[in-house]
């Protein structure tokens, strides 16, 4: 289990014309910047990951739009894995668990041009009280076209039998909430 110490200031950043988004790249402890283009954290059978923010090496906030943002930040790679109070910034994919069991992902902020996707999961993934929003670029300029996320927040497909997603949001994006081939999710108060 890694864990880390960032407890998310700043994340919910005020939007006003005189304040700054939190510097994320300045923050030494509990952070982990990846290369995201050959770079995923994999999180094994049993495994956690918690309190850290994750974001793409060489990333400076704010950021002027998400073109540049890639690859897969964390990516369960065994069952019962969990990413818990992370931020996850400045990839193509926040989280990405496909042909796992149980994963648990709570208290994730997310900004990046997709959130979380699970698919095949064939016993119960739970998915809650996470947020999805443009935190990276929301202090750049004033035209909101650089705020919309040209994917989905949070996806679901190819059975994902009895998953549980509750109290998440999501702003921002092309598509917030998408199931596809699911079977039994129940989505409470998102």
């Amino acid at each position: 289990h890694l864990l880390g110490n960032f407890k998310m200031p700043g994340v919910g950043t005020r939007i006003t014309a005189t304040d700054l988004p939190a510097p994320y790249h300045e923050i030494e402890s509990g952070s982990l910047r990846l290369d995201g283009a050959t770079t995923t954290i994999r999180v094994m059978r049993g495994a956690g990951i918690d309190s850290m923010i994750i974001y793409r090496y060489g990333m400076t906030f704010p950021v002027a739009n998400s073109s540049g943002f890639a690859g897969i930040a964390v990516t369960v790679a065994g069952d019962d894995g969990s990413v818990r109070n992370c931020f996850i910034t400045g990839f193509n994919k926040g989280v990405l668990s496909d042909g796992f069991q149980r994963p648990i992902i709570d208290r994730v902020f997310l900004d990046n041009n997709n959130g979380i996707e699970i698919s095949r999961c064939y016993d119960i993934s739970t998915v809650s009280n996470c947020h999805a929003w443009p935190f990276s670029t929301i202090q750049y300029g004033t035209d909101y076209v650089k705020d919309m996320r040209s994917g989905i927040a949070y996806y679901f497909h190819t059975v994902n039998d009895w998953g549980k997603v509750t109290n998440c949001f999501s702003y921002g994006y092309k598509t917030g909430f998408k199931m596809d081939s699911v079977n039994n999710m129940v989505l409470s108060s998102c």
